[in-house]
């Protein structure tokens, strides 16, 4: 059985809230894994799991104007 490659979103990608990008990942087939700050770079980052592989994503974040832009996308 092939293994599928989850949507993820692009750099720059605007959600109007953190709660949408959450939902954008779900839908897509990601479990959310949970959220923080990173200390030393002071980014805002959700933690996403997809269950048929084991990879790990971590999707960076800041606020915009029109809700929350993707800055970084993490993979594991």
């Amino acid at each position: 059985m092939a293994k599928t490659k989850l949507v993820t979103p692009k750099k720059k990608q605007v959600f109007g809230s953190r709660g949408e990008l959450v939902d954008f990942m779900a839908q897509a087939g990601w479990q959310p894994e949970g959220e923080g700050t990173n200390s030393n770079t002071k980014e805002f980052g959700n933690g996403f799991r997809d269950t048929s592989t084991g990879a790990w994503i971590i999707v960076h974040s800041e606020s915009a104007a029109d809700g929350v832009r993707v800055t970084d996308i993490k993979t594991f």
